[in-house]
């Protein structure tokens, strides 16, 4: 009975009755938006999941083209969305971990810099010309974009690459000096 009334739903639909879509939106929103809760424990997503496929399958008038059982293209078009969400919610929560990690890394790098290898860091940086001194400090330590330094400095940014080149150059000389 409920194949054939799904039948007759989806030749009207064929045929351009547009309230053959309506009445597929009323029969099966609550048993998928059902499904996508269980699958994704959490009703707001699962809302937002579901109202978009009805809204893409509107738009594509893609229901028009289902030859198989309605409830099972349904289904798995809602299965392969959770599915779907749920990849997209694991690499944000892989992202947010790691921005977390990085975030502890640089405040034991803060903690570091007051350390003795921190001294040895900027003693080997004092040490260093004043103009080289200077564009080291612009680039790594204020984090300033190096087309910026270099329209600020008047010089190429090729000119300011050299200069980082050969000030690393002479500071790893230094740090490895004084191991």
């Amino acid at each position: 009975m409920l194949q054939q009334e799904d039948e007759l739903l989806l030749e009207r639909l064929r045929s351009g009755d547009d309230s053959a879509f309506t009445e597929i939106f009323k029969k099966y929103y609550k048993f998928l938006w059902l499904e996508a809760s269980f699958l994704l424990k959490d009703v707001t997503i699962a809302d937002d999941i579901v109202q978009d496929m009805f809204v893409r399958w509107w738009e594509n008038k893609a229901l028009s083209t289902v030859r198989i059982s309605l409830k099972l293209y349904l289904l798995q078009s809602l299965r392969y969305r959770c599915i779907n969400e749920n990849i997209k919610h694991r690499n944000k929560q892989k992202k947010l971990q790691n921005y977390s990690i990085t975030q502890s890394e640089g405040e034991s790098f803060d903690h570091m810099v007051n350390s003795e290898l921190g001294h040895q860091i900027a003693n080997a940086i004092n040490d260093i010309p004043e103009k080289s001194s200077r564009v080291f400090k612009m680039v790594y330590v204020e984090q300033l974009q190096q087309k910026d330094v270099a329209e600020e400095l008047g010089i190429s940014i090729q000119t300011l690459r050299n200069q980082i080149h050969t000030t690393l150059k002479t500071l790893r000389k230094k740090l490895a000096g004084s191991r």
